[in-house]
Order: C-alpha cells, then sequence, then structure tokens
C-alpha cells in the first residue's frame, strides 16, 4: 500500500542549500528511444515548461501505524516532468571527462535528515520499468509495462522523526519537491554489517553483534535470475536453518551493466566454453550517440554469423496467440553469396529451437524479417546508411520467446551491424505495446537492462527474509567496451586492463561509466542490509597500483552514502599483496582483504605474501582439512582487517577440477573439520568455491552437507569475538594427537576451543575406524583458582551436552582432560560465576 503525501510539511524554517548549477545549453544528440523497454528519452525540448517533481507517495501504508522500522525500507515513488535529458539512467554532468558528452543526463536524489536539516544523507534515485508479473508454467513471467517512475530506496538508521525531499537537475536547470515527514520505529534489525571498530580482524552489525560470516560462493547461476524467487526460495531457507550467512555471487553476470554478459550470443560451438561468453560488440561501425553496435558476420572465424538470446538469460516473456512487430536497426556492408546456391542470402532475423553450427543455413529455423526478397520489409533509417529490418512474428500457445536470432545466412562474406531490436506487441491502429527484448540496445555501457534489475530486487528482498548476506561481485575486468576506451575517451583497438583500471586517480571516460553503475547499485540495492559488500572485481592484477586505486576510489565512492554505504573490496588472481595494497595507508578506502586459494591433492600449497618467497601454507592439508583453513590464517589473518578467502576448493590440481575423492564422504567430515578448523585467531573467513560439487546438489546422489554450517554457527554465534578481548588461547596438549584450537579472553574469564583427534581426517574415516587419543589439554593465563562456568558441545549436533563448574589452579590454568576422543569435541568457558566456592578437583574428565 503506497502512502499518498498530500500535505507536505512547512519548510519556512529550513535553510535553502544553493545548487551551483551551471545553466547552459546542451548539445543534444540524438539517442535511440529504448520504446518503453526503458525509456531514455526526455519528454521535451528547451524552452518547455520547467522541471519539476510530481506525484509523490511512499510506502508507509505498508507497515503497522505508518511508521517505517529502523533499518526497514522506506520506498519513495515519483514523477519527474519536464526533463530535457537524454539518457534518464545517467546523471548529470557539465564537465564530464574527454569522451563523454556534457549534459545529457540527469541527477536524482532524496535528502533524508532525523535532525531538521542538521544532518543531512543524501541517497540517489534511479529510474524503474515496472512489470507484469506472474508463475506460468513453474516459471516467473515478467512482462514489461509502459509505466515508468522514480524511485529511492533508503533505510533509517535512528529512530525518532525523520524528514526528506526530492531534488532534480538536468541541463535545463534544477527543482526541489516539498518537504515530508516520516517516523522511525524500533526493531529487531542489527542494521549493516560494519568491519568491528574493537577487533579489525571480525565483521559485526551496527549493534555490536558479531557477524560470524558462513557461506560459499553461489557462482553464475546458483542465485537463479530466470526464477528468482521458485528456484531460490527453498535454498535461501535451507541456508538460514544452518546459519549459512554469507553468499559471494557475480552480479556482472547478470548483465545488467555494459556488455559482458549480455544476453546476446553466439550460436557457433568455436565461440562457446569462453571465460566471458562472446560479446559480439565493435566499435568500428555504430549508429550516432551509441558508440558501438554488435556485429553479425560471414566468413571471418573470429566472428559470429548468427547472435541470439533467450539461452544464457531468461527469453523474453510474451502473451499467448499475440502478433508482435520485429524490428531491427542495422548497417549492412560487403555482403556476398549465396554459399548454398539457388538459396537466397542476406541478414535474417529468425527464431526456433537450438539451431547449432547450420544457424546460417538457408531453411534453418523460421525466417520473421529477412533483407532478401520475400514478404518483408526494409525501411530506410533516418541516419543514412542504416535501415530498419521489419517483420512480424506469432507467439503461439508460449509464454516464453523462442530462441530469436540476427543472422548473415547464406552469405559467403560480408558483415551487418545491429544497433537496436525491437519485439512490440501489436496493439491494432498502428500502436504497439512495449518493447519485450530485455537489452535491446547495443550500447550496453549506456544504460542498465531492467528485467534482471528486477530479478535482482527480488534476491534481495529474498535474502532480507532470510537473513542471507549478499557480497556481489559487480565488474568484469576484461569487460571488451571499457578496455577498449583509452584515458582521451577515444576507442582503441589496442584492448588492455589498464584502460579499465583507469589512469589512477584521474577521472576517465571508462571510470565515469563505471561510476554511472556504482550510482544505480546504491540507488537500487544500497539500501538492504543484507548487503554485505561490493566486490569491485574477480581475480584482478595483485601488483598493478591502477587495479588498487580503482579499488579505493570504488570505497571513497560509496562511502558519500552513508549511513547506508556499504563495504568495499577486490579479489587478485594469485598472491597476497598484503603491505602494497591490503594494509597500504593509500589505500583507506578498501575495507577487507581477500585471497584465492586452492587446496591441490596431496600436494602442500603456497601462497606468496607481497613479494616474498612463496610461503608453504600447509604440507598435507588436502587431506587434514581443518589445517588448510587454519594454517592459512596463521599466515594472512590478523592484519588490521577481516580476510576473506573468496575461492577455494580441494581440487586435483591448481585450481580445478574439484576432486571426487571427496565424495565418497557423505557425512561430510571434510567440511565438518574445514568449518570448525576457522575457530583459530587469524579470523579467515572461507567462501568455497565448489557449493553444488561438494557441498550440496553433488551430481544428484542425495547428499546435502550444509548442515554442517549449523553445529559450529550454534556454538560460535554466542561468542563476542568482535569484544577486542579475544586471543590465541594457546593451549597445550599432552598428546601430539590432539590439537586444541580456540581463543580466550582472559579479563573476561572466557575461553572456547576445539579439541581434535587429529587421526579423524576424512580419508582415515574412509578407511576405517579411528583410533581415540587421550591426553590433558591446558590453557593458561586465567585468576587462579577461580570457578568458571563450562558448556560441553556435541560439534555434530550443534547443541550442549552438559554444564559444569572448573576452577582454575593455583597458577591460573584451565586443565581439561580428555580421554577416548575418536573425533572433536567443543567447550565453551564463560564468565567467572562470582562468589567462593568449595575446594574441589581442578580437571574435569570428559569421555565423549
Amino acid at each position: 500500500m503506497r502512502h499518498p503525501n498530500s500535505t507536505p510539511v512547512s519548510t519556512n524554517t529550513e535553510k535553502q542549500r544553493p545548487f551551483g548549477i551551471e545553466r547552459r545549453r546542451a548539445t543534444r544528440r540524438f539517442l535511440p528511444s529504448l520504446l518503453a523497454g526503458m525509456t531514455l528519452l526526455g519528454a521535451t525540448a528547451h524552452g518547455q515548461s520547467q522541471l519539476s517533481i510530481t506525484q509523490v507517495d511512499d510506502n508507509r501504508g505498508d507497515y503497522s501505524g505508518g511508521q517505517i522500522p529502523r533499518y526497514g525500507k522506506i520506498e519513495i515513488d515519483f514523477q519527474v516532468e519536464n526533463t530535457v535529458a537524454t539518457n534518464l539512467q545517467l546523471s548529470y554532468d557539465a564537465a564530464p571527462p574527454p569522451g563523454v558528452e556534457p549534459g545529457t543526463g540527469i541527477t536524482v536524489n532524496a535528502l533524508f535528515t532525523p535532525n531538521n536539516w542538521s544532518t543531512v544523507y543524501t541517497q540517489p534515485a534511479f529510474y524503474y520499468q515496472t512489470f507484469q508479473e506472474e508463475i506460468r508454467g513453474g516459471r516467473e513471467w515478467f512482462h514489461p509495462t509502459e509505466h515508468h517512475v522514480w524511485k529511492v530506496r533508503f533505510t533509517p538508521h535512528r529512530e525518532g522523526n525523520w524528514q526528506y525531499r526530492l531534488t532534480a537537475r538536468d541541463a535545463s536547470g534544477t527543482t526541489q519537491s516539498a518537504t515530508y515527514a516520516f517516523s522511525v520505529s524500533s526493531s529487531p534489525n542489527r542494521g549493516f554489517v560494519r568491519v568491528s571498530q574493537r577487533d579489525p580482524r571480525y565483521f559485526e552489525f551496527e549493534d555490536g553483534t558479531y557477524f560470524p560470516g558462513l557461506g560459499y560462493n553461489m557462482n553464475y547461476n546458483h542465485v537463479d535470475w530466470e526464477r528468482p524467487v521458485t528456484a531460490n526460495q527453498a535454498n535461501f531457507q535451507t541456508m538460514a536453518a544452518n546459519g549459512i550467512q554469507l553468499v559471494r555471487l557475480w552480479l556482472s553476470q547478470w548483465g545488467i551493466s555494459s556488455s559482458a554478459w549480455n544476453p546476446w550470443n553466439a550460436q557457433e560451438d568455436r565461440f562457446h566454453g569462453r571465460y566471458i561468453p562472446y560479446e559480439g560488440v565493435t566499435f568500428s561501425v555504430a549508429y550516432p550517440g551509441s558508440e558501438v553496435s554488435m556485429i553479425v558476420a560471414a566468413g571471418n572465424p573470429n566472428l559470429s554469423s548468427c547472435m541470439f538470446i533467450g539461452w544464457e538469460k531468461a527469453r523474453p516473456a510474451v502473451k499467448r496467440n499475440t502478433n508482435y512487430r520485429v524490428r531491427v536497426r542495422y548497417r549492412q556492408d560487403g555482403v556476398t553469396g549465396p554459399r548454398i546456391a539457388g538459396r537466397p542470402y542476406g541478414f535474417v532475423a529468425k527464431q526456433g529451437g537450438w539451431l547449432g553450427n547450420n544457424c546460417a543455413d538457408p531453411g534453418v529455423g523460421a525466417v520473421v524479417a529477412a533483407t532478401y526478397p520475400g514478404n518483408w520489409q526494409t525501411i530506410p533509417d533516418v541516419e543514412p546508411g542504416w535501415d530498419i529490418l521489419e517483420g512480424t512474428l506469432n507467439s503461439g500457445t508460449s509464454d516464453f520467446l523462442p530462441l530469436f536470432y540476427l543472422v548473415l545466412e547464406n552469405a559467403t562474406g560480408g558483415r551487418a551491424n545491429v544497433d537496436y531490436v525491437w519485439i512490440q506487441e501489436q496493439l491494432g491502429d498502428g500502436r504497439y505495446g512495449p518493447n519485450i527484448v530485455s537489452k535491446p540496445w547495443m550500447a550496453h555501457h549506456l544504460y542498465f537492462e531492467q528485467r534482471n534489475s528486477r530479478a535482482f530486487d527480488k534476491v534481495v528482498e529474498l535474502a532480507e527474509t532470510h537473513g542471507v548476506y549478499l557480497r556481489p561481485v559487480i565488474h568484469e575486468k576484461n569487460e571488451w567496451i571499457h578496455n577498449h576506451i583509452g584515458f582521451d575517451g577515444e576507442f582503441t583497438w589496442t584492448g588492455s586492463n589498464n584502460n579499465f583500471y583507469g589512469n589512477r586517480r584521474t577521472e576517465t571516460k571508462t571510470r565515469w561509466l563505471q561510476q554511472q553503475w556504482w550510482r544505480y547499485l546504491q540507488a537500487r540495492w544500497g539500501y538492504s542490509t543484507s548487503i554485505h559488500s561490493w566486490e569491485l572485481l574477480n581475480e584482478g592484477d595483485p601488483t598493478n597500483d591502477r587495479h588498487h586505486i580503482l579499488a579505493d576510489e570504488l570505497g571513497a565512492y560509496m562511502r558519500q552514502f552513508a549511513p547506508n554505504h556499504h563495504l568495499v573490496s577486490t579479489s587478485t588472481w594469485h598472491s597476497f599483496p598484503k603491505t602494497a595494497f591490503w594494509t597500504n595507508w593509500n589505500y583507506p578506502n578498501v575495507d577487507f582483504a581477500d585471497v584465492h586459494l586452492y587446496v591441490p591433492r596431496d600436494a602442500s600449497y603456497t601462497v606468496r605474501i607481497d613479494n616474498s618467497q612463496p610461503q608453504v601454507a600447509g604440507a598435507n592439508d588436502y587431506a587434514d582439512t581443518a589445517a588448510a583453513t587454519y594454517n592459512l590464517a596463521t599466515l594472512i589473518g590478523a592484519i588490521g582487517k577481516p580476510v576473506i578467502r573468496g575461492e577455494t576448493g580441494f581440487v586435483v590440481s591448481g585450481s580445478e577440477p574439484p576432486d571426487p575423492q571427496l565424495l565418497p564422504d557423505r557425512d561430510g567430515v571434510w567440511l565438518h573439520n574445514f568449518i570448525w578448523g576457522g575457530i583459530g585467531p587469524g579470523g579467515l573467513i572461507e567462501s568455497y568455491w565448489y557449493d553444488r560439487f561438494h557441498i550440496y546438489g553433488r551430481s544428484g546422489d542425495g547428499v546435502d552437507l550444509r548442515g554442517r554450517f549449523r553445529s559450529y554457527y550454534e556454538f560460535i554465534k554466542g561468542v563476542p569475538l568482535n569484544s577486542g578481548s579475544y586471543r590465541d588461547a594457546a593451549a597445550t596438549s599432552s598428546n601430539p594427537l590432539l590439537r586444541a584450537w580456540g581463543q580466550k579472553d582472559t579479563a573476561n574469564g572466557r575461553l572456547h576451543l576445539w579439541i581434535q583427534n587429529k587421526e579423524h581426517t576424512w580419508r582415515n574415516v574412509l578407511a576405517g575406524p579411528v583410533p581415540p587419543a587421550s591426553g590433558v589439554v591446558t590453557a593458561s593465563g586465567f585468576s587462579p583458582n577461580t570457578p568458571h562456568s563450562v558448556e560441553w558441545w556435541d560439534t555434530r549436533a550443534g547443541t550442549t551436552t552438559g554444564t559444569e563448574t572448573l576452577f582454575s589452579d593455583s597458577t591460573g590454568a584451565l586443565v581439561i582432560e580428555v580421554m577416548n576422543l575418536q573425533s572433536d569435541m567443543a567447550v565453551r568457558i564463560g564468565e567467572n560465576t562470582g562468589g567462593p566456592l568449595p575446594p574441589r578437583n581442578l580437571r574435569i574428565t570428559v569421555t565423549p
């Protein structure tokens, strides 16, 4: 339910803040209208009515008493009238870097205050397309509508009375709305995830609660973008039930921004299996204002003759038994043929199933529009050299468009460059519905795809419901367009990651485009406390300071949106540049460190820290999975900020393939030990890569090991590790086969330990029964002769098995005698119970 704002509060006592906008005429270049697929064109020209903000309402009616809960979302809808902006998804900039035309966008913000404008928080707005949303045939059906609205999403972080107003500026000037008031009530939400101010090894919520961050990677479509609710809900529910909190996913793969992972794919086999799918874009030929086009070519092994949509991304939703007009803006050059004599050749739009390597053959697929003779139209475009290919298709009984192809059919040479594709319902009387193609404009870098943006809305909402926190990777360093824009703003054939990373602190065109995406991320999803952090990219250059600077620039950019800002980091493809980057004071806006390191079968693995010789992280850590995490944490943890191993896995060699030798361990001893091995003082958070191979899914063998996370989560979540008082327990064992890892807070009489029989590894368990081990474990440094409450934990069930009182001895040592331990156990020792107690045996004997 929306809350109409018909009675804005008085602004008589408020100080008016000048915008300092230069009023100037922008040179308007023609940009292709997206015709409700995503409207970019402004509605008016210079000299018409004044820029204004209208139809303001918000979602207070969704909450009890009309009050926004603390850390709950206030969502404001409104319209911006009479803008002269030619691209509503890019911000207004009167003096952008070279290569960016000044003044073509519009900047729309909301200003929030909890104290009558003494403190002002800015949250950017975004332009939003609405969809008709249904479940059809078990699949989520997102059909675009003609309705667009501006939105602001913001999360107030304190209770009390708040106010907001909306502002807009474009090349015609500035405007602002009236001021509206709302109230914020208490809530159980713990707030955004931050780095602990008391112990920077750890993350915590804003209320000071420790955030364990257990989780793994859910790469590619493991967080499903085609069915964001129906395919993800059960998964998120299972994660919530087992304390799996932190998910790393590549939002870059959703194809919302720029050309990498865009929904247009090459059909030919030779283009498949690439790290980033073949983009098919070029700057050699482009429609005015588009800068790039998609190329379809014949006779060139490096270029595809058949580009199509509906494979890597969701197929466009269609209405059944409906006629759709198909239009393609293209330029055709040097096309020759026929390749197969007696058959027509030319540029063709067709549909069908999987057409394979024969896609460009005549008679393969159903032609809906073509340049060769037939019942189709080719209409000259207003731009010389460009044409519009037009045809009709009928949806039949389907709810989704079949695979849709653009092909140089039966040609021996030449090319067609595609700028724009429309597929619109025929409404009659020359009227057409919205464009159902989700990314129709090949200038992928100049707008943000709306269908998958809406899908990610739903994923974020699902995460909020189930207490899951997302760590999205937001860029691809090998993004074709960004890699081919030089520092001077001009396109260059010499593609380079340095173009992507940028000219250090100088703003380039690529950096400006990246900031547009950062702004959209913050505007659309920055409100959510379930966004853990933004990861700049996957595996950048660890030695390139341009990469380091870009990560820091992202952090600085996002911090301007406090209190709704999020943590920022990046990742590298090898080594651990500790002093060069992660702890370097030149990069203060990078909040935590990351390392990618896999554990190979039956071999030691090493990590290079800065420029030192590689250091062995473990000699036999493939079998001893607890040591695989504990030893690395000892090497690279506790550096003054949290450290995440963003990718790891137990593999045959290098970083792949995942080793099937672990699969017979159906009880998940390997994962159990790997998780509990994180109890040490290094603070390393693990994010396993092969989630569906080793943890769940597992090729349909019915084994689901996600429950192994719950036992550790239940144990560790109640330990205030972020308090700043915890240090290595430095416990000793009288038996070298017993390890005792954990931490202690001697000032408050706290200790937690995981005590494991080192022989209880997954390999040994598969080989046969593991002999039990006995010994004495001692942790020192506590007050002498002092009672301490003790909880004994079952590390499989994640529950306590008993409680007792344990006295420290005369030296301040806590002594635990362990007898016949076959696997492992855990103990949590709490604060001093207070008061003198009768003398008793200073040892506790436990027989698990």
